[in-house]
């Protein structure tokens, strides 16, 4: 299992979607250089070992900003598929234990939202908006039910 995490890893690193435009021909990199660069974190393997979905933060300095997107890798290869909507960002992926679906959680200026992303169909949809925010969905082991938190 520790060799197929590191292998993911591995992976994910490589399948950036910023893919090497931070290359700097050799020299230090300047400090914007280094802010601006795309960070990938929270890789989470799907149970058949096939996906492998995760986060990429990009940085804007210009809107002094920051923003989070989920995307889905094949193991096997090929081109990463973004499963969160870009105006809404996405975090804290989760697969459901049958592999089928992702659950995870966007943020909009007024409200958190849980979403469940569809792997076969490449589609997602709302489970709940809440004013009171979201974070850290999880499955139950059945899949049957989702949990999260939300302040009150």
């Amino acid at each position: 299992m520790t060799r197929l995490f590191f292998g993911a890893l591995a992976v994910v690193s490589l399948a950036s979607p910023a893919g090497g435009e931070a290359q700097t021909g050799g020299r230090p990199l300047q400090v914007d250089e280094f802010l601006t660069l795309d960070r990938v974190s929270d890789p989470q393997v799907s149970p058949d070992g096939r996906w492998i979905a995760y986060a990429v933060t990009t940085t804007d300095l210009g809107a002094n900003g920051r923003s989070t997107d989920l995307w889905l890798l094949a193991v096997g290869g090929g081109e990463p598929r973004r499963i969160s909507d870009v105006r809404r960002g996405g975090r804290h992926a989760r697969w459901s234990p049958d592999g089928a679906t992702i659950a995870y959680i966007t943020t909009r200026a007024d409200a958190g939202e849980v979403r469940l992303y569809d792997v076969a169909r490449g589609r997602s949809r709302r489970l709940a908006l809440l004013s009171t925010g979201a974070d850290g969905v999880i499955w139950s082991p059945t899949g049957s039910h989702l949990a999260f938190v939300s302040e009150v």
